[in-house]
């Protein structure tokens, strides 16, 4: 029997189905489910004793470098191979980190959570290669990300209402635990292989192009403005003279926007250009800062803040498109969420630099913003100079 003739080159695995790229994102919303439960963590933790002041904004800080880092390294060197082992160890390994977590205190405590930045920022990359590779990417990282509002609301809920009353910090780290348990099951169905380079990609080898990091620090830049001013909510809330209900209510009312935005997109999803929508999407970010800055009573407190998620959430999703116009080879847009989660941490880090003054706060936060929409609108008038040149 005559054996048949062999290709040197592999055919492209086909492209995922719908039930493995549901499992992708919920993988990657697992990997940010620390987002859901962290306030009660780490207040709780301080009040235990087992953790200072400074000592929680270095456990976030160290958790979302660490989860930006491996996220954007993975992006940038990572074949999209083997994708269910790698989300499974991730997974496994958050697990563990999650666990061991639950009895440490100060640097043991730090060292844990910078640990599970590890498989935390794996876990992102799992559902950020499959992002890359779908006809509309800002569709599907809408769906992402509404996804896992969804799911952290409803994990935050349970946390504050039922877990924390009970079995307290330890309590909430097992259910963190117990959420990255479950992507380790999910990565059973989750696609092993994809296709090297996302349809239309181009060939590309050396460094990154200028765009491709310009492209980088847009995305870094307007969440590290949303996040600094997200974490200084309650000091910007007693800045204006606001009751303690503010941002609470300021808050179920943003996590609303970002469900609204969510679902905005997906209709929106190829109609829309992402120049277009970072000028609207910075345009209402700065309002709603100097309407911060203003001290503006509660209703304009808790409606701006809504809008935040609203707008936030719509720019997010655009920036897959924005990396590709940037970069056509889809490198930065592998690099995307590590360039996110970096911006998640460089934003709180900026403001506690300023020793808590709150009015400098939102001008920090004021200045991302306007640096974000600046350098989109230069990518935007350089990629239009480049295609005529070209022509």
């Amino acid at each position: 029997m005559t054996a048949l003739p062999r290709s040197d080159h592999q055919a492209e695995p086909a492209p995922p189905t719908p039930r493995q790229v549901v499992a992708a994102l919920a993988i990657g919303a697992a990997g940010l489910m620390i987002t859901a439960l962290s306030p009660m963590i780490l207040g709780r933790l301080l009040h235990l004793g087992r953790l200072t002041a400074t000592e929680i904004g270095l456990a976030a800080v160290a958790e979302g470098l660490t989860m930006g880092v491996v996220c954007a390294i993975a992006g940038a060197r990572l074949a999209p191979r083997r994708i269910r082992a790698i989300a499974a160890m991730a997974s496994l390994w958050t697990v563990a980190a999650d666990l061991s977590s639950m009895g440490a205190a100060h640097g043991l405590f730090l060292a844990a959570r910078a640990g599970a930045g590890l498989g935390e920022g794996l876990m992102l990359w799992t559902a950020i290669v499959v992002i890359a590779r779908q006809p509309t990417p800002e569709r599907t990282t809408a769906a992402l990300l509404t996804g896992q509002v969804i799911a952290a609301l409803i994990l935050a809920s349970a946390g504050n209402a039922l877990i924390a009353p009970r079995f307290g910090a330890p309590g909430l780290l097992c259910a963190l635990a117990g959420t990255a348990g479950l992507a380790a099951i999910l990565s059973l169905f989750a696609p092993d292989a994809l296709m090297t380079a996302p349809a239309g990609a181009t060939a590309a080898t050396g460094p990154l192009p200028v765009r491709g990091w310009v492209a980088l620090l847009v995305m870094l830049a307007f969440v590290a403005a949303g996040s600094g001013v997200y974490v200084y909510l309650d000091p910007i809330a007693s800045f204006a003279r606001l009751g303690p209900g503010a941002v609470g209510s300021a808050v179920q009312l943003n996590l609303v926007g970002q469900i609204l935005g969510g679902l905005f997109v997906t209709v929106a999803a190829g109609r829309l250009r992402y120049p277009v929508v970072s000028a609207i999407a910075g345009a209402a970010a700065l309002s709603v800062y100097l309407s911060y800055l203003l001290a503006s009573p509660l209703p304009v407190f808790v409606l701006a803040t809504g809008l935040t998620g609203f707008t936030g959430m719509v720019m997010t999703s655009f920036f897959v498109p924005l990396c590709v116009a940037a970069d056509p080879s889809w490198r930065v847009a592998s690099m995307s969420g590590g360039a996110q989660i970096l911006g998640a941490a460089a934003g709180p880090l900026a403001a506690a630099a300023t020793g808590g003054r709150t009015a400098l706060v939102i001008l920090i936060s004021m200045g991302w913003v306007s640096l974000s929409v600046a350098l989109t609108l230069w990518l935007a008038h350089s990629d239009k100079a480049r295609k005529v040149t070209n022509f």
